[in-house]
């Protein structure tokens, strides 16, 4: 039987080929996954810089008739006003125990719209300390309200299943905001901060943010547009291994498709 030199795809000869073809289509990958990271490292970076922006007043964030505005998620505000004690309640299944929120009557007077402060957590809520009473002044993060669908099953205790104004306005008398916020650590340079008053944190262990502010898509665009880049060319790496590993295994294939084709451009002779 005569010996057929057509090598295989396993074959010895390619070898050299197969290493090739591997470490340049990892190193693509890679590079790729490298650009991504930097991307989304340069959107949590202008992420956390929001977060720590200059805190403004509550009201130039939002108002208390206004539906929350999504894009202010996060936003630290000034929160100056007067708590109302009588208002306070806890929140289950944060930080595997309980969220303790109070309203601040915003302005002077007590019976003015509230928006709920997430002062703190605790393991259970007999372990709260008492509700701070009188004027207040401090920063917090706005964030929407809870809305995962939890029913309240018992609206007459002070236990709610999430942070929604619809079931916490059950507890106090006067218009809520249509969001919360929770104490903010605080930031050096921050106005009120280092004079924050009356915060009502003494006591509790500080609260987890839901949601931080998100950067713009074009943030870190470019880096997302290398990343696809490598990765496009990780394809035309791997289609170009395949091909001459193609053509050198499967030599017959593509000698009949070049003759196919030059009869196919042939120019007739004539009679």
């Amino acid at each position: 039987m005569p010996h057929d030199p057509t090598p295989r795809w396993w074959s010895a000869r390619l070898w050299g080929v197969h290493a090739l073809g591997t470490v340049v289509v990892i190193a693509t990958l890679l590079l790729g996954w490298w650009q991504w990271d930097v991307s989304e490292g340069h959107k949590a970076d202008k992420s956390a810089s929001l977060a720590h922006a200059t805190p403004v007043p509550l009201s130039d964030i939002l108002g208390h008739n206004d539906a929350f505005p999504g894009a202010e998620t996060g936003r630290p505000a000034i929160l100056q006003g007067t708590w109302v004690p009588s208002g306070t309640v806890y929140v289950s299944g944060h930080q595997g125990g309980y969220w303790v929120a109070t309203p601040l009557a915003i302005g002077a007077n007590g019976d003015a719209p509230a928006i709920y402060v997430v002062r703190g957590w605790v393991a259970e809520p007999k372990d709260a300390p008492a509700a701070p009473t009188g004027t207040a002044k401090l920063i917090g993060w706005v964030q929407p309200p809870e809305d995962g669908g939890l029913t309240d099953d018992d609206t007459h205790d002070d236990v709610l299943p999430e942070l929604a104004i619809s079931d916490a306005m059950n507890h106090v008398r006067q218009d809520l905001y249509s969001g919360y916020a929770v104490v903010a650590d605080r930031e050096p340079g921050w106005p009120a901060a280092d004079a924050a008053t009356n915060d009502g944190t003494t006591g509790l262990k500080a609260a987890q943010v839901n949601s931080m502010p998100e950067a713009s898509f074009t943030t870190g665009l470019r880096n997302l547009l290398y990343a696809l880049e490598w990765w496009i060319f990780s394809l035309g790496a791997l289609y170009v291994w395949w091909r001459h590993v193609r053509d050198i295994t499967h030599p017959k294939a593509t000698d009949e498709g070049a003759e196919e084709a030059a009869q196919e451009h042939a120019v007739p002779s004539g009679s």
